[in-house]
């Protein structure tokens, strides 16, 4: 198992990552998305690194990177990346959505 999947909400989340930062910044906002990224290949050659979090989903696990929360999956094929969020939001809340 060594490969990862993006779901749509994880690509929209990376674009509203990256559009924030790179108001400011478009540099640092590269940065942030390839080390993201970065893990996201660490997760598929690693994927219990993370820690089960049921109450967001069947079979969800999550890991922090820097100020983001990644939460995903683990299949048989691979990773799935079911969104990425700023650690300041609330999980619950925005996943009820």
């Amino acid at each position: 198992m060594k490969r990862f999947a993006l779901a749509k909400s994880a690509r929209i989340d990376l674009a509203e990552v990256w559009g924030y930062i790179g108001e400011d910044n478009p540099d640092y906002a590269d940065a942030i998305v390839e080390g993201l990224f970065k893990r996201f290949r660490m997760l598929a050659i690693t994927p219990y690194m993370g820690r089960g979090r049921e109450e967001f989903g069947p079979a969800i696990r999550t890991i922090v990177d820097g100020d983001y929360v990644i939460l995903y999956r683990v299949g048989r094929t691979g990773v799935r990346i079911v969104r990425v969020v700023h650690g300041k939001r609330n999980l619950r809340d925005l996943l009820e959505d």
